[in-house]
C-alpha cells in the first residue's frame, strides 16, 4: 500500500501493538486534544505538541494544529478513538475534554506510555 502506514494498515491486531509508537503521557494528552483542530494558543503544551510533529502523528498550518493520520491510527491502536467524551451519546455533564487517570494508568499497564 503505497503511503500507507505499515504497522497499522498491514498487521493485525497483535502487531499493531507492539509496533504503535509509545508516547509519553503529555504527548498522548496533546494528541488526544488535537482530535478537534487546535489553535497554537489553545495547545495544551507546545513542547509536545512540536515531539508530535516530529513523529509525525501532528502537523502545522498557519498557527493551527491538526491530528495526522498516523496519530489517528496511535489513538486507534490505543483505543481511543471511539471515546464519546464529546457527547454525541452522553449529557452535558458527562463530556470531559482530557484523559482520565484511569486511562492513563490503563494506558501505562498494557506498556503504551513511556515514563
Amino acid at each position: 500500500m503505497s503511503g500507507g502506514i505499515l504497522w497499522y494498515d498491514e498487521s493485525d491486531e497483535e502487531r499493531r501493538r507492539r509496533l504503535c509508537p509509545r508516547l509519553t503521557a503529555p504527548q498522548l494528552e496533546a494528541l488526544y486534544q488535537l482530535r478537534m483542530t487546535v489553535w497554537d494558543g489553545y495547545v495544551i503544551s507546545k513542547t509536545a505538541r512540536d515531539q508530535l510533529v516530529d513523529k509525525g502523528l501532528a502537523t502545522r498550518c498557519n498557527g493551527w494544529q491538526v491530528i495526522t493520520r498516523e496519530g489517528m491510527a496511535v489513538l486507534s491502536t490505543y483505543g481511543l478513538m471511539e471515546d464519546d467524551r464529546y457527547g454525541t451519546r452522553g449529557e452535558v455533564g458527562e463530556r470531559l475534554w482530557t484523559l482520565t487517570p484511569a486511562q492513563f494508568q490503563k494506558l501505562r499497564q498494557e506498556g503504551f506510555l513511556e515514563g
